[in-house]
């Protein structure tokens, strides 16, 4: 019965029971003591007696709680005035925790968007992207007969809905008596898109049924901003009419303006698709559809998967032929639409992850630091309160507290350096982690979660940071403390070591951060030395497209463009004016199959796929890529003779031992096309992209609506692009050029994800940096003012200057040593994931490693140097008084 008699002695019974209970229980207890009971066994049977017993118990576990409570406030209130008398400590520590805490919060603000937020859309765990994947062409879309075909047959989902565009997902709008037409980015939509996001219209109304059917009532709905930007969110714009692509449509509803389109490009007009009721196959439905839908509860994606291939599987049954063909191999495929929309910045994330921990603990290391060096001054204060009673949990508990409090406040900084952070990823997210969806940026915020990260990580950077200075002076020597008081030598070898594990720990961390950097360095300066294979300077480009409504001929596609490019090249200063279907760093729009005359044709899905480029006949000498055999392109290569020019690639992937010119290829068609010469290869796909086999054929024998204009000229590229935009509306009131920029622009902005991301990490390695010298160097200077006495007795007993510094700086390189061999083996380990980041080099790449490792020692010594050198001035007389 312990703690009844701890109980007894600190609070009395009449404070534990009430009136009536104690005059009972005192009653029993005295007849128990009569009968030779000792008081504890007396008052512990009565009142078990009495029923009293529970009572007490349940008065003790109150007590115990209020005593905790107390002690812990009196823990604070101790605690900030030991911070108050200390401000030059308590600064450096707050700011130097505030560093780690702040962008460690804007990192998980940026985290929380992208990967632990749901998708803001009505149950959004179970929206899932659904698409087919084609094996042989490596593409991936759903043909509109058969998502018809899935949304009247499925049984699986909830709701499936679907959008598209078409050549590209850009369209003409021309606004009546509302300016110059502009190309804007567009979608086609089911009707069900906005009802199955739960997404509704804050002017106007969603699309109905009926007009997602072929045939009826043109109309559209607008983006928010588009609505503000063309008619000065005027409500009035409902019920007007617009022109997409010379097609007159209604505007019935506007977009709220926070709903982001879960798709590459942002929408900015929306119009049904127009997809008939039932699955059938003709020219209303030869649409390329990217499709949604939303499972219903307990239905796993592989078994959806299962069902639609086997309701595919029906329908093309009822098909053309050329279906069978086409869709060997095809795979259904269905994944978390978050998980679609995400890509592939999961490793970018990781690196920005491991980069703000790293400093973090570099952060906790150096404030840990901190406060070993006050720990000397304290022993005597941890020594008096041990004999005043406080136990080694109360004293932990105490400096724990303090340090806490340290972090909290330093968290409270914090959060004003994160939010500044916050502003920095959202305008680099798009670059560095290849995000183009407004509804991860937008929710890069100060919200009530980067709030209890913030204080989550406080608490532990407050108990990391406590954690060895606590253990050390709470072990402490009560005798030797009060004996020793003031001296400086009490528990300094103790704390040295610990001190030299956590610069140990600090020099290994900045080295991984700093290989890291090294890498990236390394890499990106090796991607730009890559030759792209075409000229960059002076040359401007810009797209556009012709809408089918007026162009749906050949002739008169191919009749616009080049009238266009003969009125661009009558501007003064323009040298070159051409034009391309896939303009390099651009990507490829199509593919066709290869099949050499005389070859046996291939089995079904097995004739090889090679990128398809229409130029006009200059396009290569403005492009400046040189012809290595045969001849180029002339205006005469109109279409009654095919002619096709070829790169190295394919020269050397299909007819490695003879020469390629004069051979007749079939190109997906039933004439051959010769091959009339050979041309450089390109870095088509971006510089860390090998160049791949392509085939050009002439602009004029396969005209295409969408193309690239290629101006090689001196002027300005504003001046530039409005005299060009001025030409085609010359020749089309209705047409707008767009995605208009240098070609140095482009190759610029293909290495702003890599530059980027070097930026962040060079700057968190800056960081890790200036903290582990901060850290070394203190640890040096601590252990110089230690030994002072020591170091005033050697030079009195005739070191020299050279002795004393010799001496000195082996401690702090020993500690680099250990520091490097650590962070060596670490950087081993964690630069593993930036493998997917790298061109040219390895991982583990030596030269990275060695160097990163000598440029952090070199530094980290000179870090020892000064403070070394302060201990050879040391006056020997004044050290022999020191103590």
């Amino acid at each position: 019965m312990p703690w009844l008699r701890g109980l007894f002695r600190r609070q009395p019974l009449e404070r534990l029971l009430d009136t009536e209970l104690q005059f009972h229980i005192k009653e029993q207890v005295r007849d128990y003591i009569a009968a030779g009971m000792t008081p504890e066994e007396a008052q512990y049977v009565a009142l078990r007696r009495f029923g009293g017993l529970e009572q007490v118990k349940e008065q003790c576990r109150d007590v115990r709680r209020m005593r905790v409570i107390e002690e812990l406030w009196q823990d604070v209130r101790y605690g900030l005035r030991m911070l108050r008398k200390n401000p030059g400590f308590t600064m450096v520590a707050v700011l130097t925790l505030a560093l780690g805490i702040g962008v460690n919060s804007a990192a998980f603000s940026l985290v929380s968007a992208v990967l632990i937020r749901p998708l803001p859309f009505k149950a959004a765990d179970r929206l899932f992207w659904i698409t087919e994947f084609y094996p042989r062409s490596k593409v991936s879309y759903v043909l509109a007969p058969y998502f018809v075909g899935w949304r009247q047959h499925s049984q699986v989902f909830e709701e499936l809905a679907a959008y598209g565009s078409g050549i590209s997902p850009f369209v003409n709008l021309v606004i009546p008596n509302g300016g110059d037409p502009e190309r804007v980015s567009n979608a086609a939509v089911s009707a069900n898109l906005f009802s199955l996001l739960d997404v509704r219209p804050s002017q106007g109304r969603a699309f109905l049924p009926e007009e997602d059917r072929p045939g009826a009532a043109p109309v559209a709905m607008l983006s928010h901003a588009l609505w503000q930007r063309r008619f000065g969110a005027n409500p009035a714009a409902i019920g007007k009419t617009v022109a997409l692509d010379g097609r007159p449509f209604t505007v019935v509803g506007v977009l709220p303006a926070s709903f982001r389109f879960p798709a590459e490009v942002q929408g900015e007009v929306f119009t049904p698709i127009g997809l008939p009721s039932e699955s059938i196959w003709d020219e209303r439905t030869l649409y390329l559809l990217k499709v949604i839908g939303r499972l219903k509860p307990g239905v796993s994606p592989e078994q959806a998967a299962s069902d639609l291939s086997a309701i595919g599987k029906r329908l093309m049954a009822g098909y053309p032929r050329g279906q069978a063909r086409i869709r060997s191999g095809m795979q259904v495929r269905i994944m978390p639409l978050h998980r679609k929309l995400l890509g592939e910045v999961q490793p970018a994330l990781l690196v920005l992850v491991v980069a703000v921990g790293f400093v973090l603990l570099i952060a906790c290391s150096n404030v840990a630091n901190l406060q070993l060096s006050r720990a000397v001054s304290r022993q005597r204060e941890m020594a008096v309160r041990a004999t005043l009673g406080a136990g080694r949990a109360r004293l932990v508990r105490q400096l724990t507290v303090e340090s806490i409090l340290l972090a909290g406040i330093g968290a409270g900084v914090g959060l004003v350096l994160a939010n500044g952070c916050m502003s920095i990823f959202r305008a680099i997210s798009t670059d560095a982690l290849g995000l183009s969806y407004g509804l991860f940026i937008d929710r890069i915020v100060l919200d009530w979660r980067v709030l209890a990260f913030a204080a989550g990580t406080a608490v532990v950077a407050g108990v990391l940071s406590a954690l060895a200075p606590a253990l050390l002076l709470s072990k402490v020597d009560v005798n030797e403390s009060l004996k020793h008081a003031g001296s400086r030598s009490t528990g300094s070898q103790h704390h040295q070591r610990v001190r030299g594990l956590l610069v140990i720990s600090e020099l290994a961390l900045t080295l991984v951060l700093l290989v890291g950097w090294g890498l990236l360095i390394r890499s990106f300066m090796r991607l730009t030395d890559v030759d792209p294979g075409f000229r960059t300077s002076n040359i401007f480009t810009a797209q556009i497209e012709l809408p089918d409504v007026s162009y749906s001929d050949s002739a008169d596609i191919a009749g616009f463009f080049q009238q266009l490019l003969r009125k661009i090249g009558e501007i003064p200063a323009i040298e070159f004016a051409e034009a391309t279907s896939d303009l390099p760093l651009m990507g490829f729009f199509s593919k066709v199959s290869v099949r050499f005359e005389g070859e046996p044709h291939p089995a079904a899905g097995q004739a090889p796929l090679v990128p398809l480029r229409r130029v006009s006949p200059g396009y290569f000498r403005a492009m400046g890529i040189p012809l290595i055999a045969g001849r180029g392109f002339t205006d005469f290569d109109n279409g009654r003779v095919q002619v096709a020019i070829v790169n190295q690639s394919f020269a050397e992937t299909y007819h490695p031992e003879t020469s390629v010119l004069g051979k007749l290829v079939y190109l997906g068609r039933p004439t051959p096309t010769e091959i009339v010469g050979i041309v450089r290869d390109v870095r088509h796909d971006g510089l860390h992209v090998g160049p791949s086999p392509e085939i050009f054929v002439p602009y004029q024998q396969d005209p295409y609506a969408l193309v690239t204009l290629v101006i090689r000229s001196n002027l300005d590229p504003k001046t530039l692009r409005t005299a060009i935009q001025e030409q085609v509306l010359s020749l089309d009131k209705g047409l707008a050029i767009y995605n208009a920029a240098t070609l140095e622009e482009r190759l610029e902005n293909s290495l702003r994800p890599r530059r980027t991301n070097l930026l962040l990490l060079g700057i968190f390695a800056a960081l890790a940096f200036s903290l582990a010298l901060i850290g070394i160097s203190g640890v040096i200077a601590y252990s110089v003012s230690q030994r002072t006495q020591e170091i005033g007795v050697r030079m009195a007993l005739g070191a020299q200057q050279n002795d004393v510094l010799a001496l000195v700086m082996s401690q702090g390189a020993r500690l680099v040593l250990v520091g490097l061999l650590t962070g060596l083996a670490m950087a081993l380990a964690f630069t593993r994931i930036l493998a997917g980041q790298l061109f040219g080099i390895t991982a583990h790449d030596p030269v990275t490693l060695v160097g990163a490792a000598v440029a952090l020692g070199v530094v980290a010594l000179l870090a020892c140097y000064f403070p070394a050198r302060r201990a050879t001035k040391v006056d020997p007389i004044v050290a022999l008084r020191y103590e």
